[in-house]
């Protein structure tokens, strides 16, 4: 009988983070978050009032039209993450940066 592991076929809330940290270096509306980060309205809006609320990243209206971009808080997040997940995953590779 096959196993499926769960880490394979459901992200998790950090790396759904990374995620939308990564999208939004450069500015998103949430319908483009949306479908980049592959996840539906309610997820979507979950975490970009998450990461809002936690300074990792910026929401702003220019006429009226809701864009999310990342902070320096959030990029920084997201340049650790990375080096923990190279860290695990390949200990010698650790020279990229956003």
């Amino acid at each position: 009988m096959m196993t499926t592991d769960k880490r394979k076929t459901c992200r998790e809330s950090m790396e759904i983070m990374a995620d939308i940290i990564l999208i939004c270096i450069e500015r998103r509306r949430k319908t483009q978050l949306m479908l980049k980060a592959r996840l539906n309205y309610e997820q979507t809006s979950y975490y970009t009032n998450l990461l809002s609320h936690g300074g990792l990243l910026k929401q702003y209206t220019q006429n009226g039209i809701v864009f999310y971009i990342a902070t320096e808080k959030g990029k920084q997040l997201l340049n650790r993450h990375v080096r923990i997940t190279q860290l695990i995953c390949d200990p010698f590779q650790m020279d990229q940066e956003f």
